[in-house]
């Protein structure tokens, strides 16, 4: 994140009057497709947002709208068939693509439920690599609260989305629900501090998502970065389809890498 956190800097002397309006868009537009391909100025509001986004470098990356069965807990397959799809497409792969129907057919049954939920992304390794990937890895974050592993794990999945989109779980929290339901629209989502307590003692849900993007809001001088996710909850979920992690917040759990 140096760059985003260089552009950062810029944006919050434009918030304070240091560099005009003309001279933050130059500098956005002299910035690379794979360094930053998104920007909202919001002058009157003082709060600037700026994001790299395979949703613009890609739009061919982007599947139809989807929503997950109320009834099903089918989210690690809806991110998968997504995100083998997404990179067969930026590979121009030979590889068939993933559907919702083979994975959920072709997963040996002794690991679904009978809502077709998962415990374990592993236990999906040996369906995957058959036939659709060179290779799977699921990553995890480290136990415990040392910053250089953390940071490590951060650089990883950046690293990764710049290979293109990246399926990932992380903790519903209950406030997720409520950030994007009852908003309906674009936010950032961050959990309470209650929450986070809580995950030290009490087990959360595992949803699964696919990483689109990473950004950063700057509300005068306070800095927000993000992750870009796309939902299995149709394009009425927020922003059609896609919300915003807070990141610093330990919110993704697993990455998954597929090698197609």
């Amino acid at each position: 994140m140096r760059l985003f956190q260089e552009i950062a800097l810029i944006v919050t002397q434009f918030h304070n009057n240091l560099v005009t309006e003309q001279d933050l868009v130059s500098h956005f537009r002299r910035l690379g497709p794979n360094e930053c391909n998104k920007w909202t100025i919001l002058n009157a509001a003082r709060r600037t947002e700026f994001l790299f986004t395979w949703r613009e470098k890609n739009a061919d990356t982007v599947p139809e709208p989807l929503i997950q069965e109320d009834d099903l807990d089918t989210c690690w397959a809806i991110a998968l068939f997504r995100g083998q799809s997404a990179l067969v497409t930026l590979k121009e792969s030979d590889r068939a693509r993933l559907t919702l129907e083979m994975l959920l057919d072709g997963v040996d049954s002794q690991y679904q439920s009978e809502s077709h939920g998962v415990d374990c992304l592993e236990d999906l390794i040996p369906f995957m690599e058959e036939n659709f990937v060179r290779r799977m890895i699921v990553h995890h974050r480290p136990r415990g609260f040392d910053q250089v592993e953390q940071d490590e794990f951060e650089r990883l999945i950046e690293n990764l989305l710049v290979k293109g989109p990246v399926v990932v779980a992380f903790d519903v929290f209950p406030s997720y629900e409520e950030k994007f339901v009852a908003a309906s629209g674009q936010g950032i989502f961050s959990p309470t501090d209650d929450e986070c307590q809580m995950r030290l003692y009490e087990r959360f849900i595992r949803h699964c998502v696919v990483l689109y993007g990473k950004g950063v809001e700057v509300d005068g001088s306070r800095i927000k970065e993000f992750w870009e996710a796309l939902e299995s909850r149709g394009d009425t979920f927020g922003d059609e389809g896609f919300v915003r992690l807070a990141r610093g917040k330990c919110l993704l759990r697993e990455v998954v890498e597929l090698k197609v």
